[in-house]
């Protein structure tokens, strides 16, 4: 498995306690240990319209993007994998909402999750408390938007100690304490070789000095993240597979989507009069918008809402449009220590997605006038790092992306890839927890169809 973070961690553990032999294979060093040789050579560079700032959005370590995770857990909705269907735009996901929702509850187990009892008609139904439900009942702010009631919920977060989970702190020493697995730091994987164009040979790794190691097994598990993942793929090239693996249908890389939250805060000295409604602390988010905006011919958005003591802070976080020209590829002229392309961004809003962020934004200030503020005396900030997706999207063939229903690698008898890089559309829910669904839901069918 290459990658040690949400997307392949899971599957790890559960094969290896099933008495699998499993090697994941990391790229990074252990959190504060620090790397300068590891951390050159994942250099990177933009070329679109936008600067993705893709040092604040992965994390290339043990563990990866869990050690700087914030913990928000939610579920995404049956209509952000149906948007074909239901809205003529887009894609649809090539599986149903039931099988995904069907390991919802084994990952919030996963990751450890807390929250209020769930607020019906305003989020996804479930069929399982909260691993740890918050004591107390949730009070949602009280105001309607555009005389229509938001229908707030509370955010779950993941919940460990103090903070959310970290993988290093437990689930990683639990998989290398067991008999047959083995954790391999520090060593970045240039290629996966196949030798005969149908099955991946071996993964060839390089070690802190340099050396070249080949890697054997009998599954190959790709696991390190929506940019590396896609390169890996791409450099590795062959006769069959010239494009790189997984790319004959010109899909890898594809589709990259993100985030960008707009994020309104107000101080004291700007409110005009008290808050009313004193709803439970933490973050509420409303998804009364979503098809009415997806409905409008936009891309849907939530809105997320923070009223304390002394400040209010409002966001909203839009879906951006999976469009193949955004995208990750290989740089022509820009290498890394190693001598292999650095990975290009190549990013630019449609006009779609300025629509939707103009209608977010009004929505914003609806919420603002709701409330008895005034939208023109909010601090505003703009965050386009949050929760890269695509890249490797699932799809029916290889014309639509690079891996099936079953996150197998089209083309590839052995190799499979999971995380956010596998998302047809990116939904405006936050990722990790579907990410993790995902996993347990691919170890389940990797362990019952044997180790091939």
């Amino acid at each position: 498995m290459i990658g040690s973070s949400f997307a392949g961690l899971p599957v790890a553990l559960r094969a290896a306690e099933a008495g699998w032999s499993v090697l994941v294979v990391e790229a990074g060093a252990p959190p504060g240990a620090g790397d300068a040789g590891i951390s050159a050579s994942f250099e990177f560079r933009n070329a679109g319209e936008l600067a993705y700032p893709l040092p604040a959005a992965r994390l290339i370590a043990l563990g990866g993007a869990s050690n700087h995770w914030t913990g928000t857990v939610n579920r995404l909705r049956p209509e952000d994998l149906a948007l074909r269907s239901l809205y003529g735009a887009d894609v649809d996901w090539p599986l149903d909402y039931a099988e995904l929702a069907r390991f919802y509850c084994a990952a919030e187990q996963w990751l450890s999750v807390e929250g209020f009892a769930p607020v019906a008609g305003a989020e996804p139904a479930r069929d399982c408390a909260y691993p740890r439900v918050r004591s107390g009942s949730y009070r949602a702010p009280d105001l309607a938007i555009e005389g229509r009631d938001p229908r707030y919920f509370p955010l779950a977060r993941s919940r460990r100690g103090e903070g959310p989970l970290r993988l290093v702190d437990a689930e990683l020493p639990r998989f290398a304490a067991l008999p047959e697995a083995a954790l391999l730091q520090r060593h970045p994987v240039r290629r996966l070789v196949s030798l005969d164009g149908r099955r991946i040979d071996h993964a060839l790794a390089v070690g802190p000095d340099g050396s070249e190691r080949e890697l054997r097994a009998g599954l190959f598990l790709l696991a390190a993240g929506v940019v590396e993942s896609a390169r890996l793929l791409l450099l590795s090239t062959s006769a069959a597979h010239p494009r790189g693996l997984g790319n004959a249908g010109d899909q890898v890389g594809r589709h990259l989507c993100w985030h960008p939250t707009e994020r309104w805060g107000f101080r004291p000295e700007s409110m005009e009069r008290p808050q009313r409604g004193a709803p439970t602390r933490g973050e509420s988010r409303s998804d009364a918008w979503l098809d009415d905006f997806r409905r409008r011919g936009l891309s849907g958005a939530h809105l997320q809402l923070r009223i304390e003591r002394r400040e209010v802070v409002m966001k909203a976080q839009p879906e951006i449009e999976p469009r193949p020209e955004n995208r990750v590829r290989l740089a022509r002229d820009a290498r890394d220590a190693r001598g292999d392309p650095v990975p290009e961004l190549v990013l630019a809003l449609s006009e779609r997605d300025r629509r939707t962020r103009a209608a977010a934004r009004a929505l914003l200030a609806e919420q603002a006038r709701a409330l008895g503020l005034d939208p023109a005396r909010a601090e505003r900030s703009e965050k386009f790092r949050y929760h890269p997706s695509g890249t490797l999207r699932m799809a029916r063939d290889e014309q639509g992306g690079a891996v099936d229903s079953g996150l197998r690698v089209f083309g590839c008898e052995n190799l499979y890839a999971c995380g956010a890089s596998v998302f047809p559309t990116a939904g405006t829910a936050n990722p990790t927890l579907s990410i993790v669904a995902l996993a347990l839901r691919l170890a389940e069918q990797l362990l019952a169809r044997g180790r091939g």
